[in-house]
């Protein structure tokens, strides 16, 4: 066993331990009689002692416990093989907390403290998620936190003692010493660590694929003849891959996309690439031989890898769409981004390229060399003393994943390397990732498997143990890692499980956490907002039949123009490049409406699921034009999910429904006569070269108030009034006859730079127009409030645009007097 100094001695080892096959079986038969087998020594289900112990304390078996500062486990090295494994690896990943600052070693202030929280759980689902008394197993790993021991201000912000400002998630991963050193291929403990070569073992990728194959059909593959499938079947008239026999550029014509064998390429292109297929050289290309040496090497990897797991074809778009700027290169260009949902949803497998931040860094573990991490491994509990495990000890992963302090990365993540990479910053990825159903995804130190029925590594034994087969298992196996946001766990949005699993409220999550994620990735290219996000409004549709304008849901259109900025974000501004790709009817490139989330940049918040509706109702009703002929028709529609629940159909009327004191009517019927009486400006020959659906017509309660930015950007911006009171407005309006510090509402932050476009007037006075309200009627007393867009017209009277979003108080909202008129946002 190796040397333990007298502090680590105390953390509570057995608590990490894993199952062996024999603990798999008894925790089966247990399950079907209602017994949770986990909720046993050593395996018993606890909450973690979140008190702060003392080095010095004499309690044993702790979840957490205090290491001292970073000085102190740095003198401990030589004697204790454990505070070795935690120095190297905070070392590793870079000693900081509390904002990036550098851990002080002696600080008695700022102390390390070690934890067992929960990575995983086990069971045979394959729906992801474990319904209650589904788990067989809840798997462990050991963290270590940064913690100030007394209150302490950090740049102005005063952090309670005991909490958290630091966070090394992932340490060490319990294994079997002896699995570890000989590497055995059947783990006595099952779901453990064990050394991570330094070059990649083919056969195990191999083997990865053939796992899916042969126990994921329920998962993984669609079944031709299942009616619920909506994919394209019809043969795509054009398509080019990397043949990696012959050195050159396929071109395949008529083909189906799931009747052909290939791999897809994810990855970063960092600076412009130099090797690109355009019409000019397209014959050259397709050429046998034709490619050159000076590939990126992250595609000249991509092309090893497919060759050495059998493969002949390769997706790459820089070789395969052209990228030229001819009418030729675009109009194939429009083609080929028209079918990138498919390219990706129907590869054999996703090639993932986490590794650098540019094509020319490769797939680190390909070749001998690209690796240089060395696991730690120390003997934690002697095989005397757990003669039925065998002992145990832990294995330092091979995260290098820089540590959370306070701000930069999501606190919760398990997957770390990949969260923050350049791979999983890019619009596009994001895309790739949620429609391909099989990934390899290369991080620095290692290689995982992603699929919709697994999650493989090369760091640890998580491929399911032969018992379904066997018939000991009604299903396989299935490891699910806890994290909120986890892009390595990720579900594929239209494969044969969401078919089988999507429900009505699932489905809006679903929608929700995509448009989170996706808002807050890059584009080097800003028009291709949509094209990047179309694959994924296919996806939704396929099953939900759903159907989307401009990135929002028809269904629920009025309620989705209630998005907004999350409240630590001062990121939003104005999108103000133009599609890349011509669109809409009159085919032209388009500036995207500013009521919608893709006209802007920046984090978005968007929340159309059916809790919304029990507080907060939208109160409009809008339309859209259309062109040859012009015409004024209503936004709506209904995805399977309304028409299969007509009683939760937050649309259907209800009876003696109040109207808000400020709404005119709840008749919102919009014609062109009442367009051309109310808006004079929007001329018959405007609208018809107007972009169709650009413009939302709809009736609004409006009032102008005063608005102020706060000076340090804290908080969302207050709706006050002139000298310190709260005014608003409206056609010579005085001002009301309330505390002069009374705030009214507030509007959502946004960059300083769009505040200062946005808000030009030097006055702060500010049109809002009612969208909808909240009222919670659970709370007596609690106020109304109008949920209000800020907007500007433009200088000719003819079209607004959306500016902001706010909540104002109700109340105010009257006796700012407000106005019922007719909108034009666009």
């Amino acid at each position: 066993m190796s040397q333990l100094c007298s502090i680590c001695k105390r953390i509570q080892f057995k608590k990490l331990t894993c199952p062996t096959a024999s603990d798999l079986r008894k925790a089966h038969s247990m399950q079907k009689n209602g017994i949770k087998y986990y909720t046993f020594l050593p395996f018993e289900d606890s909450v973690s002692v979140h008190k702060r112990v003392k080095p010095e304390s004499e309690d044993t078996g702790l979840e957490l416990l205090e290491l001292g500062p970073l000085g102190r486990i740095r003198a401990r090295v030589e004697q204790c093989g454990l505070c070795s494994l935690f120095y190297n690896a905070i070392k590793r990943r870079g000693a900081l907390y509390a904002n990036n600052r550098p851990i002080p070693e002696n600080d008695e202030n700022v102390v390390i403290m070690a934890n067992l929280q929960y990575y995983a759980y086990i069971n045979e689902s394959l729906t992801g998620a474990a319904s209650p008394g589904s788990e067989l197993f809840w798997l462990r790993r050991l963290y270590l936190f940064v913690t100030v021991t007394r209150d302490t201000e950090i740049d102005g912000i005063l952090r309670p003692s005991e909490e958290n400002i630091g966070a090394y998630h992932n340490i060490a991963q319990p294994c079997h010493i002896t699995d570890f050193i000989q590497d055995t291929p059947e783990p006595r403990l099952l779901f453990s660590g064990r050394k991570r070569p330094d070059t990649i073992d083919i056969a195990l990728l191999k083997r990865w694929i053939r796992i899916c194959l042969t126990e994921h059909d329920m998962s993984c593959e669609y079944d031709a003849d299942d009616p619920r499938v909506k994919l394209d079947q019809s043969p795509v008239s054009l398509i080019r891959f990397i043949d990696v026999e012959r050195n050159c550029i396929a071109v395949e014509k008529n083909i189906l996309f799931r009747k052909t064998d290939y791999l897809a390429l994810s990855y970063c292109w960092g600076r412009d690439q130099q090797v690109k297929l355009d019409f000019t050289n397209s014959e050259l290309f397709y050429q046998k031989g034709s490619l050159p040496d000076n590939l990126p090497r992250t595609i000249q990897d991509s092309i090893l890898l497919t060759r050495l797991l059998g493969f002949r074809y390769l997706w790459v778009d820089v070789l395969c769409i052209f990228q030229g700027p001819n009418d030729a290169d675009e109009q194939d260009r429009k083609v080929q981004l028209s079918n990138m949902g498919n390219i990706y949803r129907e590869a054999n497998v996703t090639i993932v390229a986490a590794c650098g931040s540019s094509a020319d860094a490769g797939l680190n573990g390909l070749l001998p060399g690209s690796r240089t991490f060395n696991q730690e491994v120390v003997q934690v509990i002697d095989p005397e003393e757990d003669p039925v495990h065998g002992g145990l000890a832990l294995v330092s992963t091979c995260s290098l994943a820089p540590p959370w302090t306070v701000n930069d990365h999501n606190h919760e993540s398990k997957d770390g390397d990949l969260e923050v990479s350049a791979w999983n910053k890019r619009a596009w990825t994001f895309q790739e990732r949620a429609l391909a159903r099989r990934c390899l995804i290369f991080t620095p130190e290692q290689v995982y498997w992603s699929c919709d029925g697994g999650i493989f590594c090369e760091e640890s034994h998580f491929e399911p143990p032969d018992l379904y087969q066997r018939g000991v298992f009604d299903l396989p196996l299935h490891i699910n890692i806890f994290s909120p946001m986890n892009i390595l766990g990720m579900k594929t949005l239209d494969g044969p499980l969401a078919l089988d699993t999507t429900t009505r409220r699932s489905l809006w999550i679903k929608f929700q956490l995509a448009v989170d994620a996706y808002s807050r990735r890059l584009l080097t290219c800003l028009g291709d907002v949509h094209d990047a996000f179309g694959g994924l409004l296919e996806a939704f549709t396929a099953i939900s039949d759903e159907t989307f304008h401009w990135g929002h849901p028809r269904s629920r259109f009025e309620l989705s123009l209630l998005w907004n900025s999350p409240a630590f974000s001062y990121r939003l501004k104005r999108r103000i490049a133009k599609t890349t790709l011509p669109m809409t009817k009159l085919g032209q490139n388009v500036i995207l409406p500013s009521w919608s989330w893709m006209g802007w940049i920046g984090p978005v918040r968007f929340q159309v699921e059916d809790e919304r509706l029990e507080t907060e109702i939208p109160e409009i009703v809008c339309f859209e034009h259309d062109i040859s002929p012009l015409q004024i028709t209503r936004i709506q529609g209904r995805n399977k999910y309304d028409r299969n629940n007509d009683d939760l159909d937050f649309k259907k009327p209800t009876k003696a429904k109040p109207l808000p004191p400020w709404k005119k009517s709840d008749d919102g019927n919009i014609t062109l006569e009442a367009i051309q009486k109310h808006l004079p400006a929007l001329t018959e020959a405007y609208l018809q070269t107007t972009p169709p659906g650009h413009i939302l017509f709809f009736w609004s309660s409006s009032v102008t108030l005063r608005v102020q930015k706060p000076p340090d950007y804290s908080l969302g911006t207050d709706i006050i009034g002139s000298q310190g009171s709260v005014t608003a407005e409206l056609r010579g309006r005085v001002t009301l006859p309330h505390s002069p510090d009374k705030q009214i509402g507030t509007v959502d932050t946004m960059s300083r730079e769009y505040w200062e476009q946005a808000t030009p007037k030097p006055s702060g006075l500010q049109e809002f127009i009612a969208v909808g309200r909240r009222v919670v009627t659970d709370i007596p007393g609690f106020p109304p409030v109008v949920l209000a867009l800020q907007i500007r017209w433009d200088e000719e009277g003819k079209v607004a645009e959306r500016v902001n979003f706010g909540e104002i108080d109700e109340a105010s909202w009257m006796e700012a007097g407000p106005v019922w008129k007719l909108i034009a946002l666009m």
